[in-house]
């Protein structure tokens, strides 16, 4: 895979740009692990795993021009198979954030069972005092050896602070495809985030459920229970992190949706 082509470009911008910044950079890595359940109409089921690692960071300009880049790389294995598949993006964001609210776009690369593609997209914020919500719209296209898949999806969401270093998270997304079939898929999510005091470290803990439906064949639906731990810099909350931090994720809804398709 390609994917980290764009998070090499996108440290070049930061560096080239350093002198203009007016913040510091605020970045976080994470690791995680999924559980995927399969369930077919037919009456059949499967389960794989996925093992993640991931990251971002995000910085703004005097002018309050932000920037930021993010990347992911997922490691899936079906049960009872010796082989993994590998998934991942990385994508560069550009946005105007200030207190109130967050607008820009993203673009970046999709690798996909050892194929890559390009995605772009549309993606904002507006920030409350104890809440943020985000949407994001996007379209994506990867040469597959299969069926090239290409097609949109859009995702909405809303994040609560319980307080300044516990959130919970819920959203909705819509996908519409074509690859060997068209298909659509529905998905919601819900995500809880806890950070320690005085610590870099969080935990998060979520679970999403995904319907696909085919215009050849049966449905699927897919539930997945994700656990992991992310550590941040530049931040000392997780309110913090939100307002400041890589949390554009109109390119992490894509990547999801791809691995929740096939």
């Amino acid at each position: 895979m390609k994917v980290t082509l764009l998070a090499t470009a996108a440290a070049a911008v930061l560096f080239a740009a350093a002198p203009a910044m007016a913040d510091e950079v605020v970045a976080h890595v994470d690791a995680g692990y999924s559980l995927h359940n399969w369930d077919f109409e037919d009456g059949d089921s499967a389960d794989n795993t996925d093992l993640s690692l991931g990251g971002g960071f995000a910085t703004t300009f005097d002018n309050g021009l932000m920037l930021q880049g993010d990347g992911r790389l997922n490691h899936y294995t079906w049960d009872g198979d010796e082989e993994s598949n590998s998934f991942g993006y990385a994508a560069v964001h550009l946005a105007t954030r200030n207190d109130q609210y967050a607008f820009g776009a993203f673009a970046g690369e999709l690798g996909y069972y050892n194929n890559s593609g390009l995605m772009g997209g549309v993606e904002g914020q507006v920030f409350l005092e104890r809440a943020t919500l985000s949407g994001s719209l996007g379209y994506a296209q990867v040469d597959d050896w299969f069926a090239d898949v290409k097609g949109w999806s859009g995702q909405a969401a809303a994040k609560y602070f319980v307080n300044d270093n516990f959130s919970v998270d819920a959203a909705v997304g819509y996908g519409d495809w074509d690859a060997w079939s068209e298909f659509n898929n529905w998905n919601a999510s819900v995500t809880g985030e806890y950070k320690f005091a005085g610590s870099p470290a969080s935990v998060y803990a979520g679970y999403r459920h995904d319907e696909n439906s085919y215009d050849d064949d049966d449905g699927i639906a897919i539930d997945t229970f994700t656990v992991g731990v992310r550590l941040a810099f530049g931040a000392e909350t997780l309110r913090d992190r939100d307002r400041h931090g890589a949390s554009l994720a109109g390119a992490k809804a894509m990547a999801d949706d791809f691995v929740h398709y096939y």
